[in-house]
């Protein structure tokens, strides 16, 4: 029985003295990092004139053959029955040896792969993917089934602006995956399917930009761009924006121009604003005066309708330097120059002026170190795929390791079988554990991996089986406009000597994520401090990390593999197969033989050659075992906003969300309004003594006795959090305000000597840092104890009452101590505080007075 081999469409002339065999594989169990394709043995052609004309002349003085170095098209027929052997594969001519010409074909999955061969995400054309990220492009990803998503989480940015509001500028765009799988194999010419690309884990599964988007160079809408100076002999061009003490000021717009975002229609050297946003001020050049003097300082300011100035400042032509400027619609935008009484000289400025769109988000810039096919067995690790290529057509068919073990057709081979030639008992890639990891910021970090066990000692301790391209978050929680978040670091923090923060660019940081859109109710505004534009949203996509811990995804997807690897046996059996037995096989079956009493899978038909019998490697399958992987849950804990906590008797009772087993204890953390540093004030935790505590009884709801706090003013928030015996924190986000009673309040520390007053005496300003005042607090009391608790409470006058500071101290009877208050309010001037102390254990307060201001 012989073949007959065409390769580039021409019948080969083959030396029947060595026949072609072929090694039919899918995926070799031995490896999960790699996918297999079917190859032939190195069979021979003969040195014929029909040969040397198929192979260019290979071996012939002279010749400059291609052959050896392309892609040669390759089918493999049976010459008696006409069964195809190989329809679509490539034939490499490895050498000219003696007279002949040495051949071996290659094919199945083997041209998905040689079609993303050394191709980047970027290579293969992302186009849909870029966009400029404003904020209407960030609302529009959360209500459209695009390929990105703005997904809000903490990416160790700055989070907040200055007002509080969640700050578009430091969110990325994050990609579907499910997007890359289908572009790339649209690109390498494929089709596919699966039953898996319709789960929810496949579909709500993305991994971030990996890096902040810049904002170095923002997408702009220009406006106009002129040019004034002066010709040599004293003539100017372009016009004069008028006389001052000074001299004459050139006329750095003296053309018209009238847009729908600005206009210079009333006077020289001012523009009027007509759409809000943020826009860029250019001048490049300068201009040289008799005398050797140099115009070279623009001065701007930004003037609104009631003629009060927003900002202003100074730019340097010579240099080219830019201002960026953000105006309010009706806004007025003043130009002038120093110039002097001699205009006699030479030179020009020219002047642009733009409107900042957004900035680009260009995923083919930051792509360009992510390979397709690094993303393609990426996904097929993660959901423990194999690919099994249709013979005749370019569609891919995955089947998950449970289809393949679990729910595979049988096919019974007990009449095919000959003998058993060989078994083995360990597959020589694995170890004991077994790892599978993610990258991390920390490198000695491991809290997302995971791994499972094979029970043979004979093997090595440990292995990684599989190593993660992506990121995992650090393990540390924090909540993001109500909602919380891993910390999805590409952002790094640098704390000034000033206490400025200075956020530092990451890259290469592709973060591996999923989504859950939730309401916000009464809503939550969201704002581009860059582009000076905000938007309240009510319903938006926070992070979620569901079931994409490394441990996690072992029990989704590798559970079946239990039945091959514990006591394993990989056996080679010989057996009388024809040729439709192996043309028609594709491995998407187990393979059953009564002799042997067990059902195998198939790993590899070695070295079929018609006539003669082939070994089969099989590896034997126990239908009844699987990995003995914990489940490790996605724990919930949050707390129900939707009405007001119910509170009676000291008694408030949380509504909550949670999964947590009944009987846990949950810690009740208060947070209380106090000054953040930077002028403003933000919910900040209360450091107690002994913890308020309570124990989850099952339901919806976690009731908690709370006497152990202070009156406040403004009332607390809290947050429940519950640690798992595996050290898990679980932490909801903030609740509704809860305003304690004072009846409420009882000591928690044994009674106390009597106090009958407690008298402020003095209140000195000791030193002003950024947006803080330090306060030298000095009092008087008739306490005989060494020390006592006090609470210092400072109310910021000039907010109406509306904000508050508080700080516990541990104090002397008398003495003096030392808070620190806002020293700018909202409006831009000094904050006038009253302070007041207070010995809450005692039920004593002290007079209040005014703080120095």
């Amino acid at each position: 029985m012989s073949y007959l081999v065409y390769i580039n469409g021409i019948l080969i002339d083959l030396d029947e003295s060595r026949p072609l065999s072929q090694t039919k594989q899918v995926n070799d169990m031995a490896r999960l990092d790699n996918r297999q394709s079917n190859f032939t043995n190195n069979f021979r052609a003969r040195d014929t004139e029909n040969n040397r004309r198929a192979f260019g002349y290979l071996g012939l003085v002279g010749n400059q053959s291609n052959i050896p170095y392309q892609k040669n098209t390759a089918k493999v027929f049976d010459s008696e029955t006409g069964e195809a052997l190989v329809v679509s594969g490539w034939a490499n001519i490895r050498r000219t040896t003696n007279g002949m010409f040495e051949v071996f074909i290659v094919d199945g999955i083997i041209d998905f792969y040689k079609a993303i061969e050394n191709k980047t995400v970027s290579d293969i054309g992302v186009e849909a993917l870029n966009h400029t990220k404003d904020l209407p492009t960030i609302i529009d990803s959360w209500n459209d089934d695009k390929p990105y998503l703005y997904i809000i989480a903490d990416y160790n940015g700055k989070v907040y602006t200055d007002d509080s509001k969640l700050n578009a500028d430091y969110l990325v765009p994050c990609v579907r995956k499910s997007y890359l799988w289908n572009r790339i194999h649209e690109y390498a010419g494929f089709t596919y399917s699966g039953d898996v690309f319709q789960t929810e884990k496949f579909l709500n599964n993305f991994i971030t930009f990996p890096k902040p988007v810049p904002t170095t160079d923002p997408v702009v809408t220009l406006i106009t761009n002129q040019e004034n100076g002066v010709l040599t002999g004293g003539s100017w061009f372009g016009g004069l924006g008028g006389f001052n003490s000074f001299g004459y000021s050139p006329n750095f717009f003296p053309n018209n121009f009238d847009t729908p975002e600005a206009n210079n229609n009333q006077f020289s050297n001012q523009i009027n604003i007509e759409t809000t946003g943020t826009y860029r001020l250019t001048a490049e050049g300068q201009l040289l005066f008799e005398g050797g003097s140099v115009l070279k300082e623009i001065y701007w300011r930004v003037v609104g309708p009631d003629g009060s100035i927003s900002s202003q400042g100074t730019i340097d032509s010579s240099i080219g330097q830019q201002a960026i400027i953000q105006a309010q619609s009706g806004d007025r935008i003043m130009l002038w120059t120093l110039t002097y009484q001699s205009f006699w000289g030479s030179g020009s400025i020219s002047t642009k002026f733009e409107l900042i769109v957004g900035y680009s988000a260009n995923f083919d810039e930051v792509l360009v170190d992510l390979t397709a096919t690094e993303v393609i067995n990426q996904i097929m690790v993660e959901f423990g795929l194999t690919a099994f290529k249709d013979k005749s057509t370019n569609h891919i068919v995955y089947k998950t390791l449970n289809e393949r073990l679990q729910t595979a057709t049988i096919l019974d081979w007990t009449d095919k079988f000959l003998s058993r030639k060989d078994e083995k008992y360990q597959l020589s890639n694995y170890a004991q554990l077994n790892k599978f990891k993610y990258r991390y910021n920390d490198e000695n970090a491991t809290h997302f991996d995971g791994s499972f066990t094979i029970n043979d000692e004979n093997l090595r301790d440990e292995v990684t089986v599989f190593q993660s391209k992506f990121y995992a978050p650090d393990n540390r929680e924090s909540v993001v406009a109500t909602k919380p978040s891993f910390l999805f670091k590409l952002w790094e923090k640098e704390v000034k000597d000033d206490g400025i923060i200075e956020y530092k660019d990451l890259d290469g940081r592709y973060y591996a994520l999923r989504t859950e859109f939730h309401n916000i109710d009464p809503g939550f505004i969201l704002k581009s401090e860059a582009l000076n534009n905000e938007v309240t949203f009510t319903n938006a996509p926070f992070v979620s990390y569901w079931r994409l811990k490394m441990q996690q995804i072992i029990f989704d997807n590798y559970l079946p593999i239990e039945s091959i690897l514990d006591k394993t046996k990989i056996v080679e059996d010989e057996f009388w197969l024809d040729i439709r037995d192996v043309s028609k096989f594709d491995f998407d079956c187990l393979i059953y033989n009564k002799y042997m009493g067990s059902y195998y899978l198939p790993n590899r038909i070695i070295g079929y050659t018609p006539g003669q019998s082939t070994r089969v490697e099989l590896i034997e399958v126990d239908y009844f075992k699987e990995l003995d992987v914990p489940d490790p849950i996605d724990y919930e804990l949050d707390v129900i906003n939707d009405n007001p906590i119910d509170y009676v008797g000291c008694q408030a009772t949380f509504v909550v969300d949670t999964n947590i087993p009944v009987g846990s204890s949950v810690t009740i953390k208060p947070f209380t309004y106090a000054p953040d540093g930077l002028g403003g004030f933000i919910w900040t935790e209360v450091t107690m003594v002994n913890p308020i505590t309570a124990v989850y009884g099952g339901g919806s709801v976690i009731v908690v006795s709370i006497y152990s706090l202070p009156v406040n003013l403004f009332g607390y928030k809290f947050k429940l959090v519950w640690v798992s015996n595996l050290f898990e924190t679980i932490e909801s986000s903030l609740s509704n305000t809860l305003f304690v009673e004072e009846t409420c309040y009882v000591p928690v520390d044994p009674p106390a000597p009597e106090l009958t007053f407690l008298t402020i005496t003095n209140v000195e300003t000791i030193s002003i840092t950024g947006g803080l005042r330090k306060v030298k607090v000095s009092y008087t009391s008739d306490l005989t104890d060494t020390s006592m608790m006090l609470v210092a409470t400072a109310y910021n006058q000039s907010l109406s009452g509306l904000a508050q500071s508080q700080t516990f101290y541990l104090a002397a009877a008398t003495g003096f101590v030392e808070i620190e208050i806002a020293h700018n309010s909202i409006a831009g001037g000094p904050a006038l505080h009253t302070i007041q102390l207070n010995a809450p254990a005692y039920g004593v307060s002290s007079n209040i007075v005014p703080s120095a201001s």
